[in-house]
């Protein structure tokens, strides 16, 4: 599982960011698997927040991780850091790049 800041960001940037995290993650662990946490869907109409929603998917993708990897600027974003505490209490390994 990749968490990443994406606040300010287009889909491009993002996807370049995740493709350089995943190629240095291969590069240490070739056998890794990597979750394709990307949400493509739209929140449903009812939903009041939709950040909210979209960090709950996220949630949904690293409870079926090993490991979770926080990349730059994870301490920063909020989303990264309740993806960050959700690792720690659910014992899920993590690797941090600087905060």
């Amino acid at each position: 599982f990749i968490s990443q800041p994406m606040a300010g960001k287009t889909a491009a940037e993002i996807k370049l960011e995740k493709d350089r995290i995943i190629n240095e993650i291969k590069s240490l662990y070739p056998d890794a698997g990597i979750i394709d946490s990307f949400v493509t869907e739209q929140p449903p109409e009812e939903c009041v927040n939709v950040h909210l929603w979209y960090l709950g998917q996220s949630l949904i993708f690293l409870s079926k991780s090993d490991v979770a990897y926080f990349a730059e600027g994870w301490s920063k974003n909020r989303g990264c850091k309740i993806e960050h505490d959700a690792a720690v209490a659910y014992g899920i390994p993590i690797v941090r790049k600087a905060g």
